[in-house]
C-alpha cells in the first residue's frame, strides 16, 4: 500500500514542479530564450520530418530499381531542399544501386548531423529553463519539505513524511543530498558544464554516455524500491532517510470520525 502512495505522492509532485516550471519558463524578462527555443525546436521538427519523409517516397519510386523523370520531377517539387543529394548521381535517368546506397548513406549522415547540431543549440537555448527546473526542485523538495515536517504537497495528501532510517525529523543536509540524487541534478549540472566546456561534436559524443549512466542511476532506484521491503529507494540507503506513513494524522483523522460518528 506504501508503495502505491509514494507512486501517487511523486506523480503529484512532478506535476506540480513541472507545471511551476513551465509557468515560469514563458514568462520574457526570467527567460528571453523560450521563443526562440520553441521557433528553433518547431524548425527542427518539419526539417527531420522532411527528411525522413524523402527517403521513404525515395525508397517506394525506386522499388524497380530506377527512377524515371516523372518520378525525379515529383521529389524535386516536393523536397527542393533535398533534391541535390540526387542531382550529381542522375544522369539519363538513372541511378544505379551503387549509386543509389551511396545517396542514401549520405542522407542519414546528414540528418545525423542534423539532429546533433539542433540538439546542441537546443541544449543552449534551454539553459534558463534547466536552471529554473533545478533551483524550483531544490526550494520545493528540500526548504519546502523540511519545513513542512517532510512533507510535500504529495505527500500531505497521501499521508506520507521523509524521516531519518531511525524514524527521526529527517535533516536538511539529507534531504537536500537526497534530491540531489532523486531528481537527477547531479546528471542535471553534468550536462551543464558539459555544454559550456566542450566542444559541440565533443558534447554530442559525450551526452550519449551522461544520459546512459543517469538512466542506470534511474533504474538501480526504481529496483531498489521495488525489491526492498522497507521501500528504500537508492537514494534513502546513501542519505539514511526512509518514506513512511505520517501516524501522527492517522490518529488525528481517526479521532476526528470517532467524533462525528459518537455525535
Amino acid at each position: 500500500m506504501i508503495r502505491l502512495k509514494r507512486i501517487g505522492a511523486y506523480l503529484l509532485d512532478i506535476f506540480l514542479i513541472q507545471l511551476v516550471v513551465s509557468l515560469l519558463s514563458q514568462i520574457g524578462f526570467i527567460n528571453s530564450n523560450y521563443k526562440k527555443y520553441n521557433n528553433t525546436y518547431q524548425e527542427y521538427i518539419e526539417e527531420l520530418d522532411s527528411y525522413q519523409k524523402f527517403i521513404s517516397d525515395l525508397n517506394n519510386n525506386y522499388e524497380d530499381n530506377k527512377l524515371n523523370e516523372e518520378e525525379y520531377n515529383n521529389l524535386n517539387e516536393k523536397y527542393p531542399e533535398l533534391i541535390n543529394y540526387l542531382e550529381n548521381n542522375y544522369d539519363d535517368l538513372e541511378i544505379s544501386e551503387e549509386e543509389y546506397d551511396e545517396i542514401i548513406e549520405n542522407l542519414y549522415d546528414s540528418y545525423e548531423k542534423k539532429v546533433f547540431d539542433y540538439n546542441y543549440e537546443l541544449s543552449r537555448l534551454n539553459v534558463i529553463s534547466v536552471i529554473i527546473s533545478v533551483i524550483s526542485t531544490i526550494i520545493y523538495f528540500t526548504i519546502f519539505q523540511y519545513y513542512s515536517n517532510g512533507q510535500t504537497l504529495g505527500k500531505k495528501i497521501m499521508n506520507l513524511k521523509v524521516v531519518m532510517k531511525n524514524n527521526e525529523k529527517v535533516k536538511f543536509i539529507n534531504l537536500l543530498f537526497r534530491t540531489i540524487l532523486l531528481y537527477g541534478i547531479i546528471i542535471t549540472i553534468v550536462q551543464l558544464t558539459c555544454l559550456f566546456t566542450l566542444s559541440k561534436n565533443n558534447y554530442n559524443h559525450i551526452i550519449f554516455f551522461i544520459d546512459m549512466i543517469g538512466s542506470a542511476i534511474e533504474l538501480a532506484t526504481i529496483l531498489t524500491f521495488l525489491i526492498r521491503k522497507d521501500h528504500r529507494g537508492l537514494h534513502d540507503l546513501i542519505c539514511s532517510t526512509a518514506v513512511v506513513e505520517n501516524i501522527y494524522e492517522e490518529e488525528k483523522n481517526k479521532k476526528i470520525i470517532d467524533y462525528k460518528e459518537e455525535n
